[in-house]
């Protein structure tokens, strides 16, 4: 799994429960890349997170009896983002709507801007 890029408001309660929840089942992100790239490659060049979180809840089903594992769905969007991000293949293989996992970037992109907005206020100061 590729480093942490910075989805949505770090200071977002749903945020944080996403990457808490992230962390703790790494195996929910392969299955998900596991899944959309069977699809990309089986031909479909556009498919939706939703129908894959129903796949993923049918297989746990299936395979445990743990009762308190659950897949809430506002993480849809945020693995949706994730998994466009870190997977070449998968470029635009989900619909997108405004969310807040909207400011989702790879993480050269996030490092990029980071570094970006530490210069910018570097030569202001310099300036004053």
């Amino acid at each position: 799994m590729l480093e942490r890029p910075d989805i949505g408001d770090p200071n977002d309660d749903m945020t944080k429960a996403f990457w808490a929840f992230h962390t703790l089942n790494p195996d929910v992100y392969a299955r998900l890349r596991e899944l959309a790239l069977e699809l990309r490659y089986r031909g479909r060049s556009r498919y939706g997170m939703k129908s894959l979180f129903e796949v993923l809840r049918w297989e746990y089903a299936l395979q445990t009896t743990d009762e308190d594992f659950k897949l809430n769905n506002n993480y849809t969007a945020y693995y949706a983002r994730l998994l466009m991000n870190n997977e070449l293949g998968l470029r635009n293989f989900f619909s997108l709507r405004e969310s807040r996992a909207d400011s989702v970037g790879t993480p050269a992109e996030m490092e990029y801007e980071r570094l970006m907005a530490w210069w910018e206020a570097e030569q202001e100061e310099d300036e004053e």
